[in-house]
């Protein structure tokens, strides 16, 4: 290739998408949610056919994608819950909710909370913790 088309080729790679340094994982996770919102766009466009037979004629591109969309996201599922990614994502969450605990309680050690509040407030925490969790899942 000469050096003309070299950088050509680099520029073509370049439009397309430069290497990212992301967690295979964390990849997964969002192509999860990208085909499940793919999914949901395409339900609604199919369900936007006036008629069934409007589906066989001029929707049928919508549930073509609309079906394959499904299988990649089913695919892609499938994957996240062979690799366990649900738990390991229970597992960074469980992290980060100690890290946060760590640095709510250390802050409030430095502003000289009296050692008997010191003693109540990982339990205190942690049931707001866990109320905040409980309507967050209620929300979903």
């Amino acid at each position: 290739m000469s050096g003309n088309g070299a950088t050509e080729a680099v520029a073509v790679a370049k439009r397309y998408g430069e290497e990212q340094g992301i967690n295979p994982f964390v990849a997964l996770l969002a192509e999860v949610r990208r085909a499940a919102g793919h999914v949901a766009w395409l339900g609604a466009k199919v369900a936007q056919a006036p008629t069934d037979d409007a589906l066989l004629d001029e929707y049928s591109p919508w549930v073509r994608l609309y079906h394959k969309e499904r299988a990649a996201l089913v695919k892609a599922s499938e994957t996240a819950i062979k690799l366990g990614l649900a738990e390991r994502v229970v597992r960074v969450e469980e992290r980060r909710a100690e890290l946060v605990a760590r640095v709510l309680l250390s802050t409030l050690n430095e502003l000289g909370m009296p050692p008997e509040m010191a003693a109540r407030a990982p339990a205190i925490l942690r049931q707001q913790l866990l109320a905040l969790e409980a309507e967050s899942v209620e929300m979903q």
